[in-house]
Formats: structure tokens, sequence, C-alpha cells
């Protein structure tokens, strides 16, 4: 797997590492970026599965500037202008054969407001683990799920971990910017609450009022190529 990274402005030293979790991180590239260039940074051989890619810039009093990251799953792009450092991540795509029985948050990267403990961030809700959890710090606390791809949304299923929310929103974002409310002031009912959804999105964000922990964060839907395949495949009856 490699990462490409796309400078914008000069940069010193920068780190590129990797994490299964958001929360423990290993180093396993570094180098330094010019203006314009392209780095192709190859990940090692013995590198560990990973779920998150990050880009540390080291130079004190620096700014840090990225017109492009690219991760790829084979062999990236070559050619004049890329160079290579030592040392990716895989991205994923909405599957064809995704049906609105599956759940298409699992194992998808995921940001939270806060954690409280070590052992329970963020990735702990979308592991498929019942017995794992994601709690929240004190007061307004939100998490979100990027589904690597626009889906429309059927329905979502909270398992309540240890700490209900005094009430919950569920929000959905094309750009995890800007979002639109789905679902306002829903009042939590422990164990596995499942709530309907309709409208297409990329990100869905559970925002909860008081803090919360969730054991899984369950979403189901039909990735949108796929639905329009199936529209555009079907027989016209006169």
């Amino acid at each position: 797997v490699e990462v490409t990274t796309h400078w914008a402005e000069d940069v010193g030293d920068y780190e590129v590492q990797t994490s299964r979790n958001a929360v423990e991180w290993t180093t396993v590239a570094h180098g330094a970026g010019l203006s314009g260039q392209s780095v192709r940074t190859i990940f090692p051989e013995n590198t560990a599965a990973t779920q998150w890619i990050r880009i540390v810039c080291l130079s004190f009093g620096s700014t840090c500037a990225i017109k492009e990251l690219h991760v790829y799953d084979v062999a990236g792009p070559t050619g004049p202008g890329t160079t290579a450092s030592t040392a990716a991540a895989s991205t994923t795509a909405p599957s064809s054969t995704t049906v609105p029985g599956e759940n298409v948050a699992l194992n998808k990267p995921v940001l939270a407001s806060s954690s409280v403990l070590p052992n329970e961030y963020a990735s702990r809700a979308v592991d498929g683990v019942a017995s794992t959890q994601w709690t929240s710090g004190a007061g307004d606390q939100w998490i979100w799920v990027d589904l690597l791809g626009k889906y429309t949304l059927n329905h979502v299923v909270l398992m309540w971990g240890t700490q209900l929310p005094n009430s919950f929103n569920l929000e959905t974002s094309f750009n995890a910017v800007d979002w639109d409310s789905a679902v306002l002031q829903q009042l939590p009912t422990a164990g596995a609450q499942q709530v309907v959804l309709g409208g297409t999105a990329q990100w869905l964000r559970v925002y909860c009022t008081g803090g919360c922990s969730i054991q899984e964060l369950q979403v189901y839907g039909t990735p949108v190529n796929r639905r329009l395949e199936q529209e555009v495949s079907a027989p016209i009856l006169v």
C-alpha cells in the first residue's frame, strides 16, 4: 500500500503515522516536503494492518499545507514529479453487493468529540463487538462515522452502553462539515434502539446531550451507485 502527499508549501521534517484505533500511533516513515512536490510513501512489507493514517509536521513555527493526501491499497501512481520515501493504509469503497440488511458502518473511520478511558475510544463503536464500547466525556458530545461513499439510508441501530444520553440527534453530511438534522431530540431506550432514516449521505453523526456510551453504531443503507444501476436496468412497463 502507498500514500502520496502533494505538498502546497515547503515543510521541514514530517512523519507518516498509522493506527488501528486513532489513539495509539506508530511512525512508519519520515521525510521533508517541498512546495509542488508529490512524495510517494511506500509502507514496509511488515507494516501492521491499519485503519488510520496521519501526517505529523514537526518543524516548529512553520505552517504545514497539503493539497492532496492519497491512499492506495495497491501500487500508487508513478511518473515525473513523484519521489519515493520509505514507508499507507487502505481505503475501501462501498461494495456493489451491499444490501440494506448489512451494517455499512462496520469498521469504517470514526471520529468522536471525546473519549474518557484509554480502551473505550471511538472505533470501539463500529468494531462489531458488543462487549466493547465508546464512552464520551461529560456534557454534549458526538461521534461520526464515514461510510466511505454515498448511501441511501434506511435505518440506524444504536446499542447503548453503560451511559445513556438525556436525548440524542442523528445528523447527516456529505463533507463532515455541513450537517443536516435527520432526527431531533430522540429519547434513548436501553439496549438496541432502531431509528428509521431517509435521504442520502456519506457521514452520519450521533449527537448526545449529557454524554453517552455506545457499544455499536450500525448503519443500514444502499450505495447510491448500486441504486442507480437498479433503476436503469429495471424494465419499463407500458
